[in-house]
């Protein structure tokens, strides 16, 4: 009688027997694989530095001006997108918000125009939008902020003292 045909599971059981002697390699092979690789990587990165060396000196002087602009550009928007962020934080202080920095994020820097002086244009405008938009933000404090400034320190025992120093107070 003849044998039935294998079926795919059985197949697939047998096949990773079969496959592993061939997959295996003499670890001398693999070192000697490695360190070609390793060559190759070391010669290709020089290769690409010799490249950006050429291509550097076959920049026309024009080529490096306007590399340069762009540079400077990037840099003066930088600083120029900071000092706005600066004069909103300032502003939203003067305002007696809360958190002028969190507030700030509320704004897009972009749309802020500066005068000469640094002051936002239209800042009183923004101030107001934003107490609308947040009013618990905004305000004089609690009825007793003041409440106790002058009065002493309390005293603390020796106990709190060596809380404090551990960092455990």
């Amino acid at each position: 009688m003849p044998e039935p045909a294998p079926t795919a599971d059985q197949e697939s059981q047998e096949a990773p027997e079969d496959a592993s002697p061939e997959l295996a390699f003499d670890p001398e092979y693999v070192a000697k694989v490695r360190r070609e690789a390793a060559a190759h990587r070391v010669a290709a990165k020089r290769a690409q530095q010799e490249l950006d060396a050429l291509k550097a000196e076959r920049m026309t002087e024009l080529e490096r001006a306007t590399a340069r602009v762009k540079d400077l550009e990037a840099q003066i928007s930088a600083r120029d997108a900071e000092r706005r962020v600066t004069a909103l934080t300032i502003l939203l202080g003067e305002a007696r918000a809360q958190y002028p920095k969190l507030l700030a994020r509320e704004v897009d820097p972009a749309s802020l125009e500066l005068d000469a002086d640094g002051t936002i244009r239209n800042g009183e405008a923004l101030v107001k939008r934003l107490r609308t938009t947040y009013p618990a933000l905004f305000g004089a404090g609690a009825a007793d902020a003041g409440a106790g400034r002058n009065a002493p320190p309390p005293q603390a025992s020796m106990t709190d003292l060596i809380r404090r120093r551990a960092g455990r107070a």
